[in-house]
């Protein structure tokens, strides 16, 4: 379980270098994908409403993940919603 909290963080860094850097629709798609692949793995392995199951180093971890998650989210989300209104629009 570690080693995949561990992969996912990697992931979300991978993210956050896509914002920061010269935006790329491909880059942030493969990024999302491979997110939205270990997102769904997680939901395999893990009941999110009972973390009874899960050790207190992974509930931390977790919690760390989800904080970089909404942080990613509020500087992500401004920006794909203007590129969505400019795509809109262009049709």
């Amino acid at each position: 379980m570690e080693n995949k909290l561990h992969t996912f963080e990697k992931s979300l860094d991978k993210l956050n270098l896509v914002d920061v850097n010269k935006f790329s629709t491909t880059d942030f798609k493969s990024v999302n994908k491979d997110i939205e692949t270990q997102l769904i793995n997680f939901k395999e392995l893990l009941d999110l409403d009972n973390l009874t199951n899960v050790s207190s180093d992974d509930q931390i971890q977790i919690k760390n993940i989800i904080n970089k998650i909404e942080k990613l989210e509020a500087r992500i989300l401004p920006k794909a919603d203007l590129i969505n209104s400019f795509s809109e629009k262009s049709l």
